[in-house]
């Protein structure tokens, strides 16, 4: 589909509603400027499937203001059987559950590494630190479809934590 017709179809769907709009995707390259440029106040995307060419396209929209929804917890991470592989394979999943890809024991991930996943993307697209806090909700990678009411309080309490921790990261960068 062309993209102005696009952005032209999600802008009227926006558009009907005077509420605040936040738009997720979650495949591989996520489209930043057709969101962003439809009207959408927020963009909501898997942390893991995020690629090297993304991180200009995400400064310019944290620039222009825009609430960033980061999938940065896999529920696999939780201990969640999952029918749906990471697209971006293990490696992936573990970094967006704030393990590291050279952990040799894989160990159970964090809050706090959840929390880092996000200052580590964070550094990359070299914002200052304090803009990080105003601007970013810390989700479930792509939603809570198919888990169970204890799996999605668990998975919501998870995010809620990182989201206290990541402001105390954020400030060892300032």
């Amino acid at each position: 589909m062309d993209e102005e017709v696009l952005r032209a179809k999600l802008r009227e769907v926006l558009g009907a509603t005077r509420a605040y709009t936040i738009v997720h995707c979650c495949a591989p390259g996520y489209p930043f400027e057709i969101i962003t440029g439809a009207g959408a106040d927020a963009v909501s995307f898997d942390l893991s499937l995020l690629e090297h060419r993304d991180y200009d396209r995400l400064a310019e929209i944290v620039e222009g203001g825009s609430g960033l929804l980061i999938g940065a917890l896999s529920l696999d991470g939780l201990g969640r059987d999952s029918a749906r592989p990471s697209a971006r394979g293990e490696a992936g999943a573990r970094r967006a559950a704030g393990q590291r890809d050279d952990d040799p024991e894989r160990t159970r991930p964090t809050p706090e590494g959840t929390a880092s996943a996000i200052r580590e993307v964070w550094q990359r697209i070299g914002l200052p630190p304090a803009s990080c806090a105003e601007q970013v909700v810390i989700t479930p990678a792509c939603g809570l479809a198919g888990v169970s009411p204890d799996q999605a309080r668990d998975a919501l309490r998870w995010c809620r934590e990182a989201g206290h921790i990541l402001p105390e990261l954020m400030a060892e960068l300032a």
